[in-house]
């Protein structure tokens, strides 16, 4: 039995790959009469005559539906180019274009920080809540792991708006062992955030920041940097929040993050564990407040976001939580990257990826640790079994 290969397919009959995937998922349902088997997980569409006809009945009718609805054209605004890089420009673009997502950090910039701030102080993510239970639970052990230190610097990467550290740095204080809060983030605005509220509750600390992308930034230079302004020779790092389950190459991140960390140094690391409580999270799946995050990015981008459905679902596939939107028209989106007009277009009903939230059982977690040379102190779940913790120091 032979298969017609996906992206010929989309190319023959002038479909995008989001259309020819929403077809194949209804020709499992019979709600078409294109002629397909499930292998490995996967949907495959049956090389014949008969789909030769479905397929160009469907991209028919597809065409009619096409000119009968409307089309926006959207000139990227001079305000989207002033909050971000060059380099997140090109990598924004990348993935609309080819891979129908967007990537959930760069949300966290501009007034997004702000809705994430109002999210978390209203106590609507179990994530937080979950991350805070277990770090107010192993303080103890963690002050166990700097006693032979005489001062550290404690350095939070993603900080969000601050808050998860408080406890953490009233422990330090009360101990006299903390010399400084360092922050790295990639939003200049959650760092802004952060320092003000850090601030407030702790006037005379020290912070101290960059703005920097984990995913693509080696830190061996920034946590060195940090030692020596401080005069500090231990550095605890934090990378709390469960961010890491936002990334899709975890082990690269933990890698990222091992080339800063010395023989002195200690790394706390929290992740989502896949079990019922993670995979029911009723929050994910029906708060509008979760979505306020993304629409200032999605309206940036010229979507008519009163118009836009919000999706939450489990991807089985991939072992994740996902958030799409369901575009409400044709789109054509035009960048200029280097002085160079670059189009996007984009159809009613295909549906964009915002946000992808990977749960990990706790083998596949030890196994990248161990993968990224570092060496496995503890590990702790929260009450609630939704949260794992590791508290690590590089290999001997």
């Amino acid at each position: 039995m032979n298969f017609l290969k996906r992206g010929d397919t989309a190319h023959k009959y002038n479909i995008s790959g989001t259309t020819l995937d929403n077809w194949l998922d209804r020709a499992t349902r019979k709600e078409n009469n294109l002629e397909v088997v499930i292998l490995n997980n996967k949907i495959k569409l049956i090389d014949s005559y008969n789909n030769q006809l479905e397929l160009q009945r469907l991209s028919t009718e597809a065409k009619i539906f096409k000119n009968k609805i409307s089309k926006k054209v959207h000139q990227i605004s001079k305000e989207f180019y002033e909050i971000f890089s060059t380099e997140e420009i090109i990598d924004i673009f990348n993935d609309l274009k080819f891979k129908n997502k967007i990537n959930i950090k760069y949300t966290y910039k501009n007034v997004g920080s702000l809705s994430w701030d109002n999210f978390y102080n209203n106590h609507e993510s179990q994530i937080e809540s979950s991350v805070s239970d277990i770090m107010n639970t192993l303080s103890e052990d963690i002050l166990y792991y700097i006693k032979d230190s005489s001062k550290i610097n404690l350095v939070d990467i993603g900080p969000g708006n601050g808050w998860p550290a408080k406890k953490l740095i009233e422990k330090l204080k009360i101990e006299s062992k903390i010399s400084e809060y360092f922050l790295v983030d990639i939003s200049p605005q959650n760092i802004d955030i952060a320092t003000k509220n850090i601030k407030s509750a702790f006037p005379k600390l020290k912070i101290g920041n960059l703005v920097a992308d984990v995913e693509q930034k080696r830190l061996g230079s920034v946590f060195l940097e940090s030692k020596v302004r401080s005069e500090s020779n231990s550095n605890l790092v934090l990378f709390t929040g469960n961010s890491i389950s936002d990334m899709g190459d975890r082990l690269s991140v933990l890698k990222n993050i091992r080339s800063g960390i010395s023989d002195d140094d200690i790394f706390i690391c929290t992740f989502t564990r896949d079990c019922i409580a993670s995979r029911s999270d009723s929050i994910f799946f029906s708060s509008p407040a979760a979505n306020t995050q993304y629409i200032w990015m999605l309206d940036l981008l010229g979507f008519d976001t009163e118009n836009l459905i919000f999706n939450s679902l489990f991807n089985n596939q991939i072992n994740s939580k996902t958030k799409k939107i369901k575009l409400d028209k044709d789109y054509n989106l035009n960048f200029n990257i280097f002085g160079i007009n670059r189009e996007i277009e984009l159809h009613a009903k295909d549906e964009i990826n915002i946000w992808t939230h990977y749960l990990t059982d706790i083998e596949s977690f030890i196994k990248d640790i161990d993968s990224a040379d570092l060496q496995l102190l503890e590990l702790k779940l929260d009450k609630t079994l939704y949260t794992g913790l590791v508290i690590c120091k590089v290999k001997c």
